[in-house]
């Protein structure tokens, strides 16, 4: 989760993308498991990390 936490508050890329590049076969999967880990959705995170 680290390296999707660097990559949603530094580059513009899509979720899915990251998603992706992390290893989850599916956006879904993605953000229930970010969701759980760090107590945010991954969009909320990039807003609040934008601030």
């Amino acid at each position: 989760m680290d390296t999707a936490k660097r990559l949603l508050s530094t580059t513009g890329s899509s979720v899915g993308s990251i998603a992706a590049a992390i290893g989850y076969k599916s956006d879904t999967q993605f953000h229930a498991a970010f969701k759980k880990a760090v107590g945010a959705t991954p969009r909320y995170y990039r807003l609040a990390s934008k601030r």
